[in-house]
């Protein structure tokens, strides 16, 4: 199944839904546990992840 077709079924939509929310209350519990915020699960979640190379470890 390619990308378009995916994007029509009414199954797949709700799937990726809810692998998305899954991950979102995820990574709310990961904030909530180290920085002690309880994040609004229906909000928009805007994170940024810088790799740390190998030789600067």
């Amino acid at each position: 199944m390619h990308g378009q077709e995916r994007a029509k079924d009414a199954g797949f939509r709700q799937e990726w839904r809810q692998v998305k929310r899954a991950n979102k209350e995820r990574l709310a519990g990961t904030v909530a546990a180290q920085q002690g915020l309880e994040p609004n699960l229906d909000s928009l979640f805007d994170c940024q992840v810088k790799r740390i190379h190998e030789y600067k470890r």
